[in-house]
């Protein structure tokens, strides 16, 4: 005869596996499947855009990684960073420098026990050695026709936050509204040369499938393209 607590507890587990499984989701992006399962609560961001998106939907970085041209002084890899440029007191849970966007360290990562890693424009073979630290979201290969609003909405659906995701892209959108009618006078046959430096060293003209550039258009600016010149996206 079976007994009565055998089978209680029997019925707790496959109670609490159907309860995991139901707050797992896929999210699927340009270099595969992501599985996540209930809210990561230790996020990392090997990428600067990421990280900026996962601060307008409320989330702090446990780690981050940076782009060269970007660094100020020589932070060590796994230095707790109390200020990070450009982004003031937005940050607040002092995260971990985990290197450069193109090169993080893995092993800096790995001491952090992530819950979710999250990148952009990284190589597969990056992607795979993130994946097998924890699970990982790089939601495009390339900045052809980019658009953070779509990555915001993928992150807003990672982390169930959708609503906050798309008031985020509404108050964005009004704000567009606003200043371009500021500026209207200003961007009137108005032509912008967009320079950008991507490594040290090298500069690169940004075109509107850039952030600064989708931007600049969306403000009815004109960028200029010179001939024979390459673009850095």
């Amino acid at each position: 005869m079976r007994s009565p607590v055998v089978g209680l507890m029997r019925r707790v587990v496959l109670l609490s596996t159907r309860n995991a499984a139901e707050s797992c989701k896929v999210i699927a992006h340009d270099l595969g499947n992501t599985e996540i399962c209930g809210q990561p609560q230790k996020v990392v961001a090997v990428d600067p855009h990421m990280l900026d998106l996962i601060l307008s939907l409320g989330i702090q970085p446990a780690g981050f990684a940076e782009v060269e041209a970007a660094i100020v002084s020589s932070p060590k890899l796994g230095e707790q960073m109390t200020q990070i440029k450009y982004l003031g007191d937005r940050i607040t849970s002092n995260p971990i420098y985990m290197g450069t966007r193109n090169q993080p360290s893995l092993e800096t990562i790995l001491r952090l026990k992530p819950d979710l890693i999250l990148g952009e424009l990284g190589d597969l073979s990056l992607y795979n050695n993130l994946n097998k630290i924890a699970p990982t979201l790089f939601p495009f290969k390339n900045f052809d026709n980019y658009q953070w609003q779509q990555t915001l909405l993928k992150l807003g659906q990672a982390f169930e936050r959708e609503p906050r995701a798309k008031q985020v892209i509404a108050e964005h959108n009004q704000r567009i509204g606003q200043v371009k009618a500021e500026l209207a006078n200003i961007t009137q046959n108005s032509k912008l040369l967009l320079l950008g430096m991507s490594k040290l060293g090298t500069t690169g003209v940004l075109n509107d499938q850039t952030f600064p550039g989708a931007l600049l258009e969306d403000l009815c600016f004109e960028l200029v393209i010179p001939k024979q010149v390459g673009t850095d996206t």
